[in-house]
């Protein structure tokens, strides 16, 4: 079990940072990278299989529907 943290960004021209904080249950693929669609509800990352709590969202837009969260490997 462990802690894995990242930002991702909306790829137009309106900077919008979003950071998410969750905790582990089982190591995600080391190989790749983890694609997670996000919407404002944190039962959305909740489903995720592997994430057992969410810390925090935070997110500067309204828009929800565009953001897909690439999730580096950090397992502590």
């Amino acid at each position: 079990m462990g802690w894995v943290g990242w930002e991702t960004q909306k790829t137009n021209v309106k900077l919008a940072a979003m950071r998410v904080r969750i905790k582990m249950t089982e190591r995600l693929d080391a190989e790749s990278l983890a694609v997670l669609s996000l919407s404002s509800d944190k039962r959305a990352l909740l489903a995720y299989r592997g994430i057992s709590w969410v810390h925090s969202v935070q997110c500067r837009v309204e828009v929800w529907e565009s953001y897909k969260l690439y999730v580096p490997i950090h397992t502590y």
